[in-house]
């Protein structure tokens, strides 16, 4: 018999995109810094409660398919753009754009490749080697404390060095993101719990405001945790602050199913959060903010697509501040049709 979906997964994901979002729109810094401090972490520790051993190849495969894929029709529709943009005159690079789709860096802060950044999209590379090293290990190593502990070893190296080094296509930021995933991973063979105790809110508390205190250590102004760069304020602190926030944030995922239209609603966003971030990337590093009539020519054309596309482009743009934003009348005339077909094309986004 087929276990039935968590739905409060799909809740947390939606939150998690929205948090995304929010932290690439200029929110106040005290803001930024806590966001950080789970919003990445939460992906990858999800992604590991659905893992299930696969064969190496049959890893490959579906990983290429569902990840890589979509970064890679996303990076060539940001290079196409670029050139666009340069054609009209722009200040545009192109081929740093060009070199970025193979480079993947996600920040201007990591080592020697910053310049070719490609932007949030490092996460879907940084997946991609995060389940294809946890499975080999997986399959290899039977013992589950060993497995466990070679997790974390690989985990700790890959942050150390993802911290001084950057290897194409965010390899170090993969392995670094492993012990989340390995979380997620053990979280779900003994059952999430749904509440916590006063003792775990007080330390759990006390773990997130040092980890925030730790990025202003010296007087920086540094986030706490950042996975793209592998950067960690106090690595233990950081580690155990995200999780107990990811943990938190599912607790509140729980209590938010009793109210159906909200909680349906995130969890629709967290069910197409990839598809989201790919059009978050594109319209946050190229114009749509500022250009409201091109963000509404690219909604008009999308929805031919079907209405699934035009509604992460409402969701994806609507939090960033488009004028061309408001209440769309279009989108109450997408009929079934459109919306079938709109799902069995982006059926491959969803995985």
């Amino acid at each position: 018999m087929k276990k039935e979906r968590n739905a409060a997964l799909d809740v947390m994901k939606g939150i998690g995109i929205l948090a995304m979002i929010a932290g690439h729109t200029g929110i106040s810094s005290g803001l930024v810094g806590f966001v950080f401090v789970w919003h990445m972490p939460l992906f990858f520790l999800v992604a590991g409660y659905f893992f299930r051993p696969q064969s190496v190849a049959e890893a490959w495969k579906k990983n290429f398919r569902t990840l890589l894929i979509p970064y890679l029709l996303t990076a060539t529709a940001m290079f196409v753009l670029c050139a666009g943009y340069s054609a009209l005159g722009r200040d545009r690079n192109i081929t740093n754009a060009f070199v970025a789709v193979f480079v993947g860096a996600g920040s201007r802060g990591v080592p020697v490749w910053g310049e070719y950044t490609i932007g949030a999209i490092w996460f879907l590379p940084a997946m991609f080697w995060c389940r294809i090293i946890y499975n080999y290990i997986s399959i290899r190593i039977s013992d589950k404390y060993k497995c466990g502990g070679v997790i974390l070893a690989l985990s700790v190296l890959g942050t150390y060095m993802g911290n001084h080094i950057y290897i194409p296509t965010n390899l170090l930021q993969g392995a670094g993101a492993m012990l989340f995933f390995w979380t997620g991973h053990q979280i779900a063979g003994s059952g999430i719990p749904k509440r916590m105790s006063r003792m775990e809110i007080m330390v759990g508390i006390l773990l997130l405001l040092a980890s925030l205190y730790s990025s202003y250590e010296g007087g920086g102004r540094d986030v706490p945790l950042s996975m793209v760069r592998c950067h960690y304020s106090y690595y233990p602190v950081n580690v155990l602050a995200a999780l107990f926030c990811v943990h938190g944030i599912y607790i509140f995922s729980v209590y938010m199913l009793r109210w159906k239209r909200i909680s349906d609603l995130l969890g629709y966003w967290g069910r197409i959060s990839l598809l989201i971030l790919c059009v978050h990337i594109i319209d946050l590093d190229y114009g749509f903010i500022d250009n409201g009539r091109m963000a509404a020519c690219l909604i008009f054309a999308c929805r031919t697509l079907g209405g699934c596309f035009v509604r992460c482009m409402d969701v994806g743009t609507y939090f960033m501040g488009s004028p061309c934003l408001s209440p769309c009348k279009d989108l109450n005339n997408i009929n079934k049709k459109n919306l079938m077909m709109s799902h069995r094309i982006f059926i491959l986004y969803r995985g």
